[in-house]
């Protein structure tokens, strides 16, 4: 007879020990096939409580993965993982749509890897194909296909035009760009043809929006005048679109003019009385008075522009609020940045001469709160507080602390040290009745 332990019935022992000889064979005829179909391939009916040969499982692609690897999506390694051991896996088993593998195939056993190239200034879908029985495993089963699809764009955008207005040149480019890469003034170079004689204009500022890039001129062009365009794409910040291919450069551009005649309408004049508040420590408030003279027609808009010093360049805020308010809030700015404002009216047809300039500065930034504050009662009239300085560099160096109390902890908070003009991180609170 079988003794029993911590109370559990020799019976039951025996009942144990016999389920679990009728599932170990099942478990183990399983396993590898179970593993990679993953958790639903492991409950199964059971047609047979013991089983005396393992199943053979042909091998299987369990991953098809790609990396790029060249400056946009010009290269790219593929790795390949089977989900056992293979031998007998060529490059040659492998087959491409949009690409070409680059000898040698790397690795052995179940992980293998090629680097592929594809076309340039091709944008589109690549197919990488591993045909059935390319590989094989201990047991001589050939392995089951796969195809893997993805996307590669090497395609450069182009500038599809470009239009001035006074001083205002737009570039129209092919797909949206990284705003965050900026070309340099001198990469562009503008000129005119003026009463028969050839002129040249600087770029003062470079600005990139979505599909725009928007070059601010030194002297606006005139009615009339024949603009063309040049553009270097072999700066260090070249335009680029989201991937990283460069916007091919082009000499010689014809661009629109669309600048107005002396005929073509009146522009406003300039807003009045503007301002700017600081809101906080990320916001800025501006308001104006509306032109006294609206100039051809009413005003349908304003334009926002802001300095770091009130002097050239200006950024470009709101290019057309396309609304009549005469006040805007420019939000996302950094605590403690002071700048510089103007603002000009847009009647619809032109665009009037600036308003004064306006600044404010934001507010820095607010520490973080004191940590583990306590307080000790020193007899009867007096408490003493303790409390650990903030995280170090939450807000900027420390100068002092506001101490409140409140007969219940919620309400009612009376100042009892506005400032104290100290990096102290105690007080004695006396006079207590």
């Amino acid at each position: 007879m079988i003794p029993s332990k911590s109370g559990v019935p020799a019976r039951s022992l025996l009942v144990a020990a016999v389920a679990c000889a009728s599932l170990l064979p099942f478990v183990d005829a399983r396993a590898q096939e179970s593993l990679t179909d993953g958790l639903a391939e492991v409950i199964r009916p059971v047609t047979s409580p013991v089983v005396t040969a393992a199943a053979a499982v042909a091998p299987r692609i369990t991953s098809m993965s790609h990396t790029f690897t060249g400056v946009v999506h010009e290269e790219f390694v593929v790795d390949i993982s089977f989900s056992q051991s293979v031998t007998g896996f060529a490059l040659s088993d492998i087959s491409t749509t949009n690409a070409q593998a680059v000898p040698p195939l790397q690795g052995s056993g179940r992980h293998y890897s090629v680097t592929m190239n594809t076309a340039a200034d091709y944008q589109g879908p690549v197919v990488i194909s591993i045909p059935g029985n390319a590989a094989r495993n201990s047991d001589n089963e050939g392995n089951i296909g796969r195809a893997y699809t993805f996307t590669v764009d090497n395609k450069a955008p182009l500038i599809q035009r470009a239009v001035v207005d006074g001083d205002e040149l737009i570039i129209t480019v092919s797909e949206d760009l990284d705003e965050s890469i900026i070309p340099s003034v001198n990469d562009f170079s503008v000129s005119y043809i003026r009463d028969g004689r050839f002129n040249t204009d600087d770029v003062v500022l470079v600005e990139v929006f979505t599909r725009e890039i928007v070059l601010t001129l030194d002297q606006p062009v005139r009615f009339g005048d024949r603009v063309s365009l040049f553009y270097d794409d072999g700066g260090i910040n070249a335009a680029r679109d989201l991937v990283g291919n460069v916007v091919f450069g082009v000499i010689d551009l014809s661009v629109v003019n669309r600048t107005r005649g002396q005929d073509d309408g009146v522009a406003p004049s300039p807003p009045l009385n503007l301002t700017a508040d600081a809101d906080g420590s990320s916001a800025i408030e501006l308001d104006w008075d509306a032109p006294v003279d609206t100039g051809s027609s009413a005003i349908s808009g304003y334009r926002i522009e802001v300095s770091s010093d009130g002097a050239a360049p200006w950024s470009i805020v709101e290019r057309d609020s396309e609304s009549t308010a005469t006040s805007y809030r420019h939000t996302g700015i950094s605590p403690g940045t002071t700048n510089y404002y103007q603002v000009s009216a847009i009647n619809g047809e032109r665009r009037g001469e600036p308003s004064n300039v306006a600044s404010a500065t934001t507010a820095g930034r607010v520490p973080d709160a004191p940590r583990r504050l306590t307080a000790r009662a020193r007899g009867a009239s007096t408490i003493e507080l303790d409390w650990i300085a903030p995280f170090s560099g939450a807000g900027g160096p420390i100068t002092g602390y506001r101490i409140e109390v409140s007969p219940d902890g919620s309400s009612r908070w009376t100042v009892l040290e506005a400032d104290t003009d100290s990096r102290a991180t105690e007080y004695t609170h006396t006079g207590l009745a």
